[in-house]
């Protein structure tokens, strides 16, 4: 199976392999090569799985760093995902940074417990490890362009991805304007010819 075949990219095609698309790594890889060949054409996107993945991890996250009120607050895992996915698809992740950086706070100091008061070296730092793990996810949250990754699904010309949302002008405006050369200046007839000034 090729997904780079030339000038093209199909990512499309991954819908029917899920050994790749269950691979954070692979995902990765392929986002990397797609970010290092400018000039080829893409046809799907990888957004889907990113944001999933990513998900995935602020979840897991939550869970290993407080898995008793983690069991309390939520009922079913896999829809807890799945909302934190379209949170992140959509652009509402207000509430995951302030998850984040709360967590690094409170992990730092943890960390700095374990440390000074109990001689812990600062690579074994339960706390500090978490703290590098909040970081590393709230960076990628911070990489993540959910308009971005719209308009690759929207866009109707696709070399036109500028974080503008398909480029062409509304369609009030388009009919605005038939109606506008129809009628003229003068706005009574409808010659088809624009009066002329």
């Amino acid at each position: 199976m090729d997904i780079v075949s030339g000038r093209v990219a199909d990512l499309e095609i991954l819908d029917y392999v899920p050994d790749i698309t269950d691979n954070p790594k692979a995902i990765g890889v392929i986002a990397e090569l797609i970010d290092k060949l400018p000039d080829i054409e893409v046809r799907g996107s990888l957004e889907k799985w990113q944001a999933a993945f990513l998900a995935a991890e602020i979840d897991q996250l939550s869970y290993n760093y407080d898995t008793v009120q983690y069991n309390q607050t939520v009922e079913d895992r896999e829809a807890q995902i799945a909302n934190i996915t379209e949170d992140i698809r959509n652009g509402n992740t207000g509430y995951l940074n302030d998850f984040l950086n709360a967590l690094i706070s409170d992990s730092i100091r943890e960390g700095m417990t374990d440390i000074f008061g109990k001689g812990t070296e600062l690579d074994d730092s339960e706390g500090v490890q978490t703290a590098r793990k909040a970081k590393e996810l709230l960076d990628k949250l911070a990489e993540y362009k959910p308009l971005a990754k719209i308009e690759e699904l929207e866009e109707c010309n696709y070399n036109m991805i500028d974080n503008v949302l398909n480029n062409e002008k509304p369609k009030e405006e388009k009919q605005a304007g038939r109606q506008n050369f129809h009628k003229g200046k003068t706005g009574g007839e409808k010659s088809g010819h624009r009066a002329e000034g």
